[in-house]
Parts: structure tokens; C-alpha cells; sequence
């Protein structure tokens, strides 16, 4: 539920859910990639995983975390 309703407003509304989710959507990507099954599925779970880090990183982009998450995941999409 949390998840959802998080969902339905634009904008970052609560930052370290984003921050976790994104860290969940490239360690799936990873997993995907690293097994070689379903490499359409790794790009997807990368792409989200980079919407939520570029929304992050626009929001505070002093946060070192958030820089070097979009930097290792755009890496994995490059």
C-alpha cells in the first residue's frame, strides 16, 4: 500500500523509499543480467531503477548515494 500510494503523487515524497526502491530495481536488473534469462526484463527493472535515482538526484544532489546510484545504474544501462 505504501508502495502505491507513493505512486500517485509526482514529486519525491518520501525520499528513502524512492532511494530503496531504486536500489531494489537495480539489484533485480542485476540479478536478470547476471543470469542471462530475461535481459528485456533486466533494461526495464535499470530504467526504473534510474527514474527513481534521477528523481533523487534532482531533489538533492548533494547526497552522494543518489549520485553514485544513477552513475552505476545508467553503467549498466550504457
Amino acid at each position: 500500500q505504501l508502495f502505491e500510494d507513493n505512486q500517485k503523487s509526482p514529486g519525491v515524497k518520501d525520499p528513502d523509499l524512492k532511494f530503496q526502491l531504486g536500489r531494489s530495481f537495480e539489484n533485480t536488473g542485476n540479478l536478470y543480467r547476471k543470469r542471462g534469462s530475461r535481459p528485456e526484463q533486466a533494461i526495464r527493472d535499470y530504467s526504473q531503477a534510474r527514474a527513481y535515482q534521477q528523481e533523487l538526484v534532482q531533489y538533492n544532489s548533494l547526497v552522494t548515494d543518489y549520485q553514485g546510484d544513477l552513475g552505476r545504474t545508467s553503467n549498466c544501462l550504457g
